[in-house]
């Protein structure tokens, strides 16, 4: 709240940021605190993920982009380098197998 008068909207994203990321590392303290700990592995495609997000949004927001544009295409991204790097094959075959069976055949239209 100290920030909306001065800084508006931009203190106002600023201070949800902190809050989220807060809440992020309250969250792994506690669940490493209770045996529910992530490998470095399971844990780099994420942050990778959001350092490619946030350079492209850099990038489209210096260019002058519309938002809506710019969250479908950090979308895309993001959930490509998760697909690509952050599920193991079990799990890309269990994507798969829902995206193929939520499509209608001809005969059930």
């Amino acid at each position: 709240m100290l920030l909306l008068p001065k800084h508006t909207y931009f203190g106002a994203s600023f201070a949800t940021v902190v809050k989220e990321a807060f809440g992020l590392a309250l969250a792994l303290f506690f669940l490493g605190r209770y045996g529910y700990t992530l490998s470095q592995r399971s844990s780099v495609p994420p942050f990778f993920g959001l350092a490619i997000i946030g350079v492209v949004s850099a990038l489209l927001l210096f260019e002058n982009a519309l938002l809506t544009p710019i969250i479908i295409i950090d979308l895309a991204v993001y959930a490509a380098v998760i697909y690509k790097f952050g599920i193991d094959y079990d799990n890309k075959r269990l994507i798969l197998g829902l995206l193929k069976a939520g499509r209608l055949t001809k005969t059930e239209m």
